[in-house]
């Protein structure tokens, strides 16, 4: 019983811990999500298009529904890798997906919009499952993925994340 209650105990202390290291996503108002999740570029539509394609594919996304004339292409589901810190909070037996849907849109003859959408859902092997609000800075990497084929730079919009406190060790000693 002791035993049980000692591993119990060392296990939250270090989820408590691990947890407590990770800074959350900031919070951002419609506006400001909006923005990051628009980026106009000066080429033509067709270009934008390829790329659009290029990227995804490249990238190990499979097309769910594509419309050339208006621009859309949703992506089916994509299990992504988890981090160290996903592993102990969501455990083994969780999946982590993200979704895409992306309009390219004609502005101009030469001038083209870019609108992403991220979505993202975890299951488990219990048939267990949730959906989470995908952190602003992914936006910017998927831009940023667009914007290599293009020859383009995308300045990152998203706000950064809040870097943990550090603690100097020597300061701390009595």
């Amino acid at each position: 019983m002791n035993r049980t209650l000692l591993i119990l105990s060392s296990f939250l202390l270090v989820l408590a811990f691990t947890i407590s290291c990770i800074p959350p996503a900031p919070v951002l108002t419609p506006d400001e999500m909006r923005k990051i999740q628009t980026r106009s570029v000066d080429l033509p539509k067709e270009k934008v298009w390829s790329a659009v394609l290029e990227m995804l594919t490249t990238n190990g996304y499979s097309i769910a529904q594509m419309d050339i004339n208006n621009g859309m292409v949703i992506t089916d589901w994509k299990t992504i890798p988890k981090n160290i810190a996903q592993v102990v909070l969501l455990n083994t037996n969780t999946t982590v997906e993200i979704k895409m849907t992306i309009i390219v849109k004609s502005l101009s003859a030469s001038k083209t919009s870019i609108t992403l959408s991220l979505g993202g859902r975890t299951t488990n092997v219990y048939g267990g499952y949730g959906s989470f609000i995908v952190d602003p800075s992914n936006y910017d990497k998927v831009f940023s993925r667009i914007g290599e084929r293009l020859g383009v730079v995308f300045p990152p919009l998203a706000p950064a994340r809040p870097k943990p406190e550090k603690i100097d060790i020597e300061e701390e000693r009595y």
